[in-house]
């Protein structure tokens, strides 16, 4: 997700830019093992995708987020980036990845 997020930038996809590589991180940590235990690593992260695209579509599938230290809610503080951001961030990799 990191190198995807950096070679989007690279090209100039604008939602890329404001995406950390900590809060991508934080991203894949809050997506449930099943799915990062794929059967191949492009059903790995199709399914990742999906399943970050619906959780970020409420506050209440995703309000409890936390980040990788648990310390912190991912969505939640003064320098947290917002679902918003997230979203914007999750469809562009789809659509840049070509999924259908």
């Amino acid at each position: 997700m990191k190198n995807m997020r950096n070679k989007m930038e690279d090209e100039g996809i604008p939602q890329a830019k404001p995406i950390a590589s900590f809060f991508n991180e934080c991203l894949v940590w809050n997506t449930p093992d099943q799915i990062l235990l794929a059967s191949n690593w492009n059903l790995t992260v199709q399914q990742m995708l999906v399943h970050l695209w619906d959780h970020l579509q409420s506050e209440e599938k995703c309000g409890g987020w936390g980040q990788v230290s648990e310390l912190l809610y991912l969505f939640k503080g003064p320098n947290s980036l917002s679902r918003e951001q997230a979203k914007a961030w999750v469809k562009a990799a789809w659509n840049w990845l070509d999924y259908k």
